[in-house]
């Protein structure tokens, strides 16, 4: 929905990551620190520079989401790169509205990663279908 020149969708808001990127890097350096991340904070700033990615924001918190193709089907899929949020159960709270923005972005699929157990639980009783990926360095 365009509201006075402003993308809103479900209770998100697109936002240019220049103007939001005060409020949003601590947590984007707490998430890469504390899960241990190979990205850079400043990988997402560039991405969403580029309009390779986009930040979303809401009254407590963020979503970072990266439009791509899928390899074997050429479908539009939505991978959400960060979603922050304070509240208690964020991945519950906003389910429906990362929803919506993959609508928005005719995306016919959202995929998300995460080296948090607990995730794997949530993302199941939100409709989710899982699929374990591994990561061993070869060095």
């Amino acid at each position: 929905m365009l509201k006075q020149g402003v993308v809103v969708i479900g209770r998100f808001t697109l936002r240019d990551v220049r103007l939001a990127w005060e409020s949003i890097e601590p947590a984007i350096v707490q998430i890469k620190t504390d899960l241990k991340q190979d990205w850079r904070p400043h990988d997402i700033y560039a991405q969403c520079l580029m309009g390779k990615a986009f930040c979303y924001t809401c009254d407590d918190g963020f979503v970072i989401v990266k439009p791509q193709e899928n390899n074997f089907t050429l479908a539009r899929e939505m991978f959400v790169w960060i979603c922050f949020s304070t509240a208690a159960d964020g991945l519950s709270e906003y389910n429906d509205d990362i929803r919506l923005i993959a609508q928005d972005i005719h995306a016919t699929a959202i995929i998300f990663g995460s080296p948090r157990e607990g995730f794997r639980k949530l993302a199941k009783m939100n409709g989710w279908s899982s699929m374990t990926e591994y990561k061993i360095p070869v060095n």
